[in-house]
């Protein structure tokens, strides 16, 4: 249930960067710094989603 809620709060969160880098002015109105930052932000939530779905099915097939 833990890892379910960490699951749901990071896909949340990567969809709020995603919405936000496409955007349609986001390329024109977002500085370097901030671009760079999303991206980072993108990739550890991406990774951590990867991550936290892989701890899912490990649990589901250990049954606990």
């Amino acid at each position: 249930a833990k890892v379910q809620k960490k699951l749901e709060k990071s896909t949340k969160m990567k969809q709020n960067i995603e919405k936000t880098i496409n955007s349609k002015d986001y390329d024109t109105k977002a500085n370097a710094q901030a671009k760079e930052a999303n991206k980072v932000k993108f990739e550890n939530a991406t990774a951590e989603i990867e991550g936290l779905e892989s701890t899912i099915e490990n649990l589901k097939r250990l049954k606990l």
